[in-house]
């Protein structure tokens, strides 16, 4: 169902790609969001619900200490690295037009992915891997994988060197998403990040640029270890959980 929901999400990109209005616009811009909605709500029927477990979830004190690490280190990537101060100034200082392409852009992309991916594709892997003592961990990286996977659509419009960069840092923040979307039991604050990584200027543009891998290595191996150092504390935490699916 995650496979025929995104490609029913892909048709759709296509098809309101060719509504004749001047591009880009925000009516295709709204249009998107809500089509997104629909099939976030068809992903959301698919579990019916947002928890993983109705039990109160345990963090021990080392736990919380590399969650704290994992949270500084998200701060600066949000502030140096996305830089959401300028982001934000240079949409809103854009018109409009701008702003509500933007804004819908980001919204929809969250929404989107986020219940594709760590609601329905999450859960389904969980399932897969409930026997296992290490299930949270294998659910997160497999459902991470997916999420960097599902980014090689954008091979129509951007360089295969960008979309393997793509496919890889979206794997990664896959995993810190993951820490987030488990520590807190639901999918909020992990839409909340989502759309403040993607709320920039450059969401409605058709393909990003290629960057240099030193840099892209350094940025998102130290996210990626300390995700998994987190998810490894989590689930040795939380071992004994029960399920909602």
């Amino acid at each position: 169902m995650v496979v025929v929901i995104y490609v029913v999400f892909l048709i759709s990109n296509i098809g309101i790609e060719y509504i004749p209005i001047e591009d880009p616009s925000i009516l295709k811009s709204v249009l998107q969001f809500g089509f997104n909605c629909i099939l976030a709500w068809i992903s959301y029927l698919l579990v019916r619900t947002f928890k993983l477990t109705n039990d109160r979830l345990l963090t021990s004190k080392i736990t919380n200490i590399w969650l704290a690490i994992l949270g500084i280190i998200l701060v600066l990537f949000l502030l140096i690295v996305i830089n959401i101060p300028k982001n934000t100034e240079d949409i809103f200082s854009g018109g409009l037009n701008l702003l509500v392409n933007s804004f819908f852009g980001a919204i929809a992309a969250a929404v989107f992915e986020e219940f594709l991916v760590r609601l329905l594709a999450f859960s389904s892997f969980l399932e897969i891997f409930k026997k296992n003592k290490y299930s949270l961990v294998f659910a997160s990286i497999a459902s991470s994988f997916l999420f960097g996977v599902l980014h090689i659509s954008n091979l129509t419009t951007q360089s295969f060197e960008a979309t393997m960069q793509q496919i890889f840092y979206a794997t990664v923040l896959g995993l810190c998403f993951s820490v987030i979307r488990i520590r807190f039991n639901g999918l909020k604050y992990v839409i909340f990040l989502h759309f403040l990584i993607d709320f920039q200027p450059t969401i409605i543009d058709k393909g990003i640029a290629a960057s240099s891998w030193e840099q892209i290595f350094l940025v998102f191996i130290p996210i990626a270890i300390v995700s998994i150092i987190c998810l490894i504390q989590l689930n040795k935490d939380n071992k004994n959980l029960n399920y909602l699916f």
